[in-house]
């Protein structure tokens, strides 16, 4: 495993700046009382904040056909999120809509909770749609995975957002900032060189 992570390191090293359209791959299961529209919106403004980060998703919806099915019972590779959507947060005091499954050993995380009555209490108080709610919550729970530490101040990371910051979400523009992207993109093409090499035979 240290050789695979030294090598992932090396290759993200050897990337240039410039490089962008990481692919990432990000599985919805569950999905309860999720409506396909407010799923259609969500996945459109989440590609475009993270694309915005150079970022380039891939979405598989484990509600769906046979074959997107049995895709998501393989184990998922280094480079994929699996966000699995429950109908209400255990804690009714809790006002928390989405959680990010860290470990605590240190290795990259790929596990995301969200919390579908939430999303729509979180509608129905910002007078938005569900889809934009839904969208801030697994954008920024990949976030945490990604960059691997807390909160910011400002912009898709902060810890709670007034009625500003979900205007501008409403419209697509609630980003990362720079520097927070270019720590993503790195993250991700580490996360890709891992999947390669221990999906080849001689990366074990």
């Amino acid at each position: 495993m240290l050789r695979v992570l030294a090598a992932a390191l090396l290759a993200v090293a050897a990337q240039p700046l410039a490089a962008r359209e990481i692919a990432i791959d990000i599985r919805v299961a569950g999905a309860a009382r999720i409506t396909s529209e407010t799923m259609d919106r969500a996945t459109a403004l989440a590609s475009n904040v993270l694309r915005a980060s150079g970022l380039e998703p891939r979405w598989i919806d484990c509600r769906g056909d046979r074959a997107a099915a049995e895709a998501c019972q393989r184990p998922g590779a280094s480079n994929e999120f699996i966000v699995t959507i429950l109908p209400a947060q255990p804690d009714p005091d809790s006002c928390v809509c989405g959680i990010a499954q860290r470990p605590l050993d240190g290795t990259p995380g790929s596990f995301i909770t969200i919390y579908g009555e939430c999303v729509r209490n979180g509608a129905n108080a910002f007078r938005i749609d569900a889809g934009t709610v839904l969208s801030v919550t697994i954008v920024h729970e990949i976030g945490h995975l990604l960059l691997q530490r807390g909160h910011a101040f400002a912009g898709i990371m902060r810890a709670r957002l007034d009625a500003v910051d979900w205007a501008r979400a409403e419209r697509g523009v609630l980003l990362f900032s720079s520097s927070q992207a270019a720590r993503l993109r790195a993250a991700a093409r580490a996360r890709q060189v891992v999947a390669a090499a221990t999906a080849s035979p001689d990366g074990s």
